[in-house]
């Protein structure tokens, strides 16, 4: 059975959903994920506390599930709901499977109301807004107590200790609804003791009733705004392309066409995933959110990065030349048409001016791109250095791919796709992209304090804006796209709660991160008003 702990359940849960199984000790959560699973793999006692660690289980290929400590220990009891509070900030799960003791009838509306504090107050920072699984268990000690009295059958119980059992579910299913905004997915009776041969009562509507739900790749919305292997490798034959034209151009300065040569030969000698060859590119995505992602990724592309800080005179380049000559290349040989790439341009501008004020304009996007994004180094000739000392700390990554890898987690997917390789050798993600994948970590999260600047958030909530925009249009139309909008939002949030906990203790950079942090939260409460313009809620908001 493959377990997780909880550095590997914080790494994987973009590409994993997550059920946290919470409850005071002794109410049988170990006991149900056993059952669960089918093995004894998490600790029962009757006496001490069963879970000591945060542990996960995997229950199917996209699913697992999360034994938690306690939350009534003695002498622990604040510290262990302190505990499930900031699990649920930092796992993020798609669903809470409380169980409890469901003989008991004291406090229940006292439980209810302090589970809904604590989520009301995760949503409003984080927009969590998991569902809610209740395992009443313990159902056999209900009276009249006895083996006699078990009822043979559930939901059919006719005995009247069926009958209890019923009128105890029928007491939760109508308060909790009262008490808690939260969506209340399942509540079921059980008997859940952990012993070989023993047959709990609707394990298996349980297991269904999880694995239905999260079948799901909770990671598509990151792999929505990024490129393909294949794309990847279309955008970079283009991106030559239009850096040979823009070398053909400069026929009568010889020494510069060779040190751009000298470039793009080391360009090719470094990437990860080889160009394609530009005449074999048929046709591009027709999928809207796809080709935004296209057009980020060509068209707030820098060229001619020098390889160390030493080169950084090597060669110059005419930003607006090549960025004409992608627009052309995109027009003659591809379905992109003007007014497209002009209407994408156009919002992106807007974009920044809403989010950081009118000194933002596409003439000056490029230079924001390369001045401003790289993570306040101030020096857009030290890209290589930063982006291959983040690729190497954060991802364990060496030479092109960490560069790669660097760059796109600091939010310049375009710059790593153009310069540098390939993320992790599946991916290019762009800014956006980059900065929901990579902004949960703690060292990712200190290392993004100690260094961000306007600049970069500006690109990267432009980005983000821009794209959630598109899925609102989307979205009238199109469900999917109405579940998208949700997620991208959820992420988003959840990387700003971590920045903001971080400026808390930030030291170096403050004033920096503060002002970039003004840019986030700015982008989210538009993600907000303009989704609710829109009717598109998440559940607590639709009470």
């Amino acid at each position: 059975m493959d377990s997780f702990n909880l550095k590997q359940l914080l790494d994987s849960r973009n590409e994993q959903n997550l059920a946290l199984v919470i409850g005071s000790s002794g109410a049988g959560k170990s006991s149900l994920i056993n059952h669960l699973v089918g093995q004894e793999v998490a600790g029962v006692s009757h006496v001490d506390s069963g879970t000591l660690h945060t542990t996960g289980y995997k229950l199917s290929e996209r699913l697992i599930v999360i034994d938690t400590r306690g939350t009534d220990e003695i002498g622990a009891a604040t510290e262990t709901w302190h505990n499930v509070r900031q699990l649920i900030i930092d796992l993020a799960p798609g669903i809470i499977i409380w169980c409890m003791d469901g003989s008991l009838r004291k406090e229940l509306d006292t439980q209810f109301a302090a589970l809904e504090h604590m989520l009301a107050e995760i949503f409003e920072k984080t927009r969590l807004d998991p569902k809610i699984c209740i395992i009443a268990n313990k159902m056999d000690l209900i009276e009249p107590t006895g083996a006699e009295y078990l009822p043979e059958s559930w939901p059919n119980l006719r005995s009247d200790k069926g009958k209890n059992i019923n009128n105890r579910i029928s007491q939760i299913v109508s308060l909790f609804p009262r008490m808690c905004r939260a969506e209340l997915r399942l509540v079921e009776p059980t008997c859940l003791e952990w012993y070989k041969g023993a047959e709990p009562w609707n394990l298996n509507v349980i297991r269904d009733c999880l694995i239905a739900d999260f079948s799901n790749d909770p990671g598509q919305i990151l792999r929505d705004l990024s490129l393909s292997v294949e794309m990847f490798q279309k955008v970079l034959a283009i991106q030559v392309r239009a850096i040979e034209n823009d070398i053909a151009v400069d026929a009568d300065k010889p020494e510069l066409q060779q040190k751009k040569r000298g470039w793009l030969e080391q360009f090719r000698r470094e990437v990860n995933y080889q160009p394609l060859d530009f005449n074999s590119i048929r046709t591009l995505p027709t999928e809207p959110l796809q080709r935004q992602v296209i057009l980020q990724n060509l068209l707030t592309f820098a060229p001619y990065i020098p390889f160390s800080a030493e080169d950084k005179a090597t060669v110059k380049f005419d930003q607006k030349r090549f960025n004409n000559t992608l627009q052309e290349l995109l027009i003659s040989h591809f379905s992109f048409n003007a007014d497209e790439i002009k209407s994408f341009q156009e919002e992106f501008a807007t974009l920044g001016k809403e989010l950081q004020g009118s000194w933002l304009s596409w003439k000056n996007l490029m230079k924001i791109g390369i001045f401003g994004a790289l993570a306040g180094v101030g020096m857009w000739w030290l890209a290589p250095t930063v982006g291959g000392w983040i690729g190497a700390t954060l991802f364990s990554l060496k030479g092109a791919a960490a560069a790669s890898a660097g760059l796109a987690w600091l939010g310049l997917g375009s710059l790593a796709a153009g310069g540098f390789g390939i993320f992790g050798g599946t991916l290019v993600l762009v800014g956006s992209a980059g900065l929901l994948a990579g902004a949960s970590s703690g060292i990712a999260i200190s290392y993004m304090a100690s260094t961000i600047n306007a600049g970069a958030a500006m690109m990267n909530a432009a980005k983000m804006l821009q794209s959630y925009r598109l899925l609102l249009k989307l979205a009238r139309s199109n469900p999917v796209c109405r579940q998208k909008v949700i997620d991208i939002e959820r992420l988003f949030a959840q990387t700003v709660y971590n920045l903001q906990t971080k400026l808390e203790t930030e030291k170096e950079n403050h004033k920096n991160l503060a002002k970039s942090l003004e840019i986030f939260v700015r982008a989210r409460e538009k993600m907000t008003a303009e989704r609710l313009i829109c009717d598109i809620k998440f559940h607590r908001e639709t009470r």
